[in-house]
């Protein structure tokens, strides 16, 4: 099936999205307030605690499907950074440099800023994104893979208000870069291209 793919920028790309009174133009980044990240050599990634984040994953493909436990571990990866963000829009008491657990490089320096400038306009979020993982690529065993995830927002809001995700619907789909950290195995999701096209039915 033919999709359309579109380049979403700023907080709009990352699922935060204006609730009233705007367009849907993009939003200008070059008034966006300049990202800033946590000190991420003082911070590792650990699991996300046993809660109600947890449930924002969804069947993908298994284990069995998977090459290794390296396509497994990158998977896992985004499923994690997905429910930190979740956890980090529905708390504003949560430090943006929670998101230094799950992301490095471009990926943790646009999701701070998209927190930042949801938190600078009080918009709190409510559910839960679910995360279907569907498919996982190796670009260099042990050091680079590109994960695409369906994301479904259908249970998301904003300040009790549900945004109009446009054209793609609240079903999108992407593919982010995971590598892991310098000197560390752990995997961290490193790039987001704010590149999202339908998910596949």
């Amino acid at each position: 099936m033919a999709s359309t793919r579109v380049r979403l920028m700023g907080w709009l790309a990352a699922g935060t999205f204006a609730l009233a009174g705007c367009t849907d133009e993009p939003v200008d980044e070059s008034r966006a307030p300049a990202p800033t990240t946590a000190d991420q050599s003082a911070v590792t990634r650990q699991a996300p605690p046993d809660d109600d984040a947890v449930q924002t994953t969804a069947a993908g493909p298994t284990a069995a499907e998977l090459d290794d436990q390296g396509q497994l571990n990158a998977a896992e990866a985004v499923e994690e950074a997905w429910a930190m963000i979740d956890r980090t829009r529905q708390d504003p008491e949560l430090e943006v440099g929670e998101l230094a657990r799950v992301a490095r490089g471009q990926a943790v320096a646009q999701w701070v800023s998209n927190l930042q400038m949801a938190r600078k306009e009080g918009m709190i979020q409510s559910g839960d994104t679910k995360v279907t993982i569907t498919g996982v690529e190796t670009i260099s065993e042990g050091e680079e893979y590109e994960v695409t995830a369906c994301l479904d927002w259908s249970e998301v809001k904003f300040n009790d208000v549900k945004p109009d995700r446009g054209e793609l619907g609240d079903r999108q789909q992407i593919t982010y870069v995971v590598r892991p950290d310098a000197g560390s195995p752990e995997l961290f999701v490193t790039d987001d291209p704010l590149e999202y096209e339908a998910c596949d039915d």
